[in-house]
């Protein structure tokens, strides 16, 4: 990636050189996924969102489908990693990018701002995903809440307030 930003990448064969490139990203992030090796996962996936969706014909809707399910798979690794705040920022763009569709995608947004301790955000964005599938939805937000809460990896007030507010109805 530095030699291609370096301004001496070949311009003749430039095409070839940018296509290999990207084949031998995409080989590092299959080989990450079948070893679940979150860390390669996230920076091969990042290295290869460093590029932009090409603009080769497909409609915006399938750009905007690959963008959305890259941020969101690296947002899943570094949460993974226990990265959270690293999350955040992926999580973000996988959830505007999703719109008013895919409230698991909402659902892992609504966590990981949990995580890094914004609840009054985290439960904006959880009532968003309710909202969209709330038999599908609540009892993922009570037991991913639940589960942070076990981690420890945040005060258990902020999460006992959401994991009360989405808890499943006897």
């Amino acid at each position: 990636q530095a030699y291609w930003a370096s301004g001496r990448w070949p311009s003749d064969d430039g095409g070839q050189l940018v296509g290999s490139y990207k084949q031998t990203l995409n080989h590092g992030i299959t080989a990450a996924r079948k070893l679940d090796n979150w860390k390669e996962l996230a920076a091969w996936l990042t290295c290869l969102d460093g590029h932009g969706i090409p603009n080769d014909g497909r409609s915006e809707e399938s750009k905007r489908k690959e963008k959305r399910d890259r941020a969101n798979e690296i947002a899943d690794a570094h949460r993974k990693l226990g990265q959270c705040d690293k999350a955040l920022p992926w999580a973000k763009l996988a959830a505007e990018l999703a719109m008013q569709e895919f409230p698991e995608i909402k659902v892992k947004y609504a966590v990981t701002l949990a995580c890094v301790g914004r609840f009054e955000d985290a439960g904006h964005e959880a009532r968003v995903a309710f909202d969209m599938d709330p038999a599908g939805v609540r009892p993922k937000l009570a037991s991913q809440f639940a589960e942070l809460k076990s981690n420890g990896t945040q005060p258990g007030r902020g999460l006992d307030a959401l994991i009360a507010r989405f808890a499943p109805t006897p």
